[in-house]
């Protein structure tokens, strides 16, 4: 298991003290598989074509050794199509030959390609030709080809004087590695896109240290530290959907967890909004089509991620006071705002809390601190329904989880009448917003509440 840091720990039993279930507003439900993180990874981008011309002036390598190797047939459908040349323009093509029209380029992205064009200014000029052609490849979906020349762009970027990137120079940077991890991703390449992430983090800790766990480098802005604060967090979850040892998921998240708490949280420059360069970073980030994850400055993740591993893991002890501290950042207390979206995150939060609770303890007392989180959280989830004109998945979701998991607390107490009419809520809701494992599950409580030929109960200690 890794080593949990004196930082963490501190934080940890800090909020152990003080975690009475009146000092929290938040949320977090149950539902088994309901504690995902909310974070979206890269979608994967639609196939499409355009006739756009292929302006790169040099030919995608042929090869990356070992890690980006074409297919055969690939590699011969792409030679009979330009005469042998995959980088040649049709105009090229010797006389004689002929090939179908491009399909017309599609009205919605036509102004990813001009954006793409009038960016390419911010960027060095040794990267520019590699850049522009790899992102046009990946939106026609050649994302085979679109890999071979970002990594290019990415392996010269690595060797190149930092200083000759200008503004947030370690956001674009790590933002062409981002870029071309998510089209390996996309292209189902994850394991290569793992290293790919890995490459990308180093970019941004201390020069000359072979941890892969090592500091922040000094002197990043507040973006850039949230950068490698978000890498670290993507990393714990590829490592998970990779199926890699739990002790490689674990290293990423702590490491998420206390670059969080020491170069963010403690830092006495915390805006994260640009002061310079904002307009050029918002272009950067518009022109790489940076995933959600890596954009989004949410220090709330790295904690919910963390505490849902422990949670998996069994170790409570650590897994509570994670929620907690994920809970205070998504609502934090007047006068400072939160979204909706954060609040019913904060909300299914609450519902995690509640069930790990139960597992802690199954007698009187842990019964009154369980209902009194998920009432909390489904208190929460129906205030933001009822007061936004917009309709939030993870409100509707946390909405038919808190349901339930009232629904077992009751049926824990004896109260079967009040379970079974959260039980019929949470199932109405789950039918509502098509969410199969609530329809399954309240489905199935309902149908075991009905065979019961006694009331359960629970024994004093």
């Amino acid at each position: 298991m890794v080593q949990i840091s004196p930082t963490v720990r501190m934080a940890s039993t800090a909020l152990t003290r003080t975690g009475h279930i009146h000092s929290f507003r938040a949320t977090t439900a149950r539902f088994t598989a309901r504690e995902s993180l909310l974070i979206s990874s890269r979608p994967s981008p639609s196939i499409r074509h355009s006739d756009v011309r292929r302006f790169s002036d040099k030919p995608p390598p042929n090869s990356i050794p070992g890690q980006f190797e074409s297919s055969k047939a690939d590699k011969a459908g792409r030679n009979q199509t330009t005469n042998g040349n995959p980088s040649a323009h049709p105009s090229d093509r010797e006389p004689g030959t002929t090939s179908p029209p491009p399909p017309k380029l599609e009205v919605e992205d036509k102004p990813r390609f001009h954006n793409i064009w009038r960016s390419m200014t911010i960027w060095p000029k040794e990267l520019r030709s590699d850049l522009r052609q790899g992102l046009l490849e990946d939106l026609r979906g050649n994302r085979e080809i679109s890999a071979q020349y970002l990594y290019r762009a990415w392996k010269e970027a690595k060797d190149m004087p930092i200083d000759k990137f200008g503004y947030h120079p370690y956001l674009k940077v790590s933002g062409i590695a981002i870029a071309l991890a998510g089209v390996l991703e996309a292209d189902g390449k994850a394991e290569n896109a793992y290293h790919i992430y890995q490459e990308a983090l180093q970019v941004l800790q201390v020069e000359g240290s072979d941890s892969p766990t090592a500091r922040i480098r000094s002197g990043l802005s507040p973006p850039e530290r949230m950068r490698a604060v978000a890498i670290a967090y993507k990393l714990g979850e590829l490592a998970h959907a990779l199926g890699k040892p739990k002790e490689e998921e674990e290293k990423w998240l702590v490491y998420s967890v206390e670059s969080v708490l020491k170069d963010v949280m403690g830092s006495s420059e915390a805006d994260f909004e640009p002061k310079e360069g904002a307009a050029q970073l918002k272009e950067l980030m518009e022109t790489l089509r940076t995933p959600r994850w890596a954009v989004k400055h949410d220090i709330a993740a790295p904690f919910e991620a963390l505490g849902a591993f422990y949670s998996r893991e069994g170790k409570i002890i650590y897994a509570m006071p994670l929620y907690l501290q994920a809970i205070s950042i998504l609502m934090p207390p007047p006068p400072q705002s939160t979204t909706a979206e954060d609040q019913c995150r904060a909300a299914q939060l609450m519902g995690n809390i509640s069930e790990l609770i139960l597992r802690t303890k199954n007698d009187p007392e842990s019964l009154v601190q369980a209902e009194a989180w998920a009432n909390k959280g489904l208190e929460i989830a129906s205030r933001v329904r009822k007061g936004s004109f917009t309709t939030h998945p993870v409100c509707e979701v946390a909405y038919a989880c808190m349901l339930f998991n009232l629904g077992m607390i009751r049926e824990m107490s004896g109260d079967q009448t009040k379970a079974r009419e959260l039980f019929t809520q949470s199932l109405d809701q789950s039918r509502i917003i098509g969410l199969h494992e609530g329809i399954e599950n309240a489905e199935k409580a309902i149908h075991e509440l009905g065979r019961e030929t006694s009331t359960p109960t629970i024994s004093s200690a």
